[in-house]
């Protein structure tokens, strides 16, 4: 992945926890980019959602903000939610 400087992202040099989202129903680019920064993320926990319709269809819903809500009550809390 690169911007437009041409300067490798640093997504791939990070070994933070990662929670992305894609969408198969928006524009192409959005679904590329998420699953190559998914795939190049050096991150052992790192986890992709993909879903349909709309970006917020699903990401915004009450199902999308609990999974978000797993994901930083686990990380950032130190709290026992089990991601899979």
């Amino acid at each position: 992945m690169t911007n437009t400087t041409g300067e490798v992202a640093r997504l791939v040099q990070g070994y933070r926890p990662l929670l992305t989202a894609a969408n198969w129903g928006g524009q192409g680019l959005h679904l590329r980019g998420n699953v190559e920064g998914f795939v190049r993320a050096a991150s052992r926990q790192k986890w992709l959602e993909v879903h349909g319709l709309e970006h917020w269809t699903e990401f915004y819903t009450r199902y999308g903000v609990t999974l978000q809500r797993r994901f930083f009550d686990h990380f950032l809390k130190g709290l026992d939610k089990r991601l899979g």
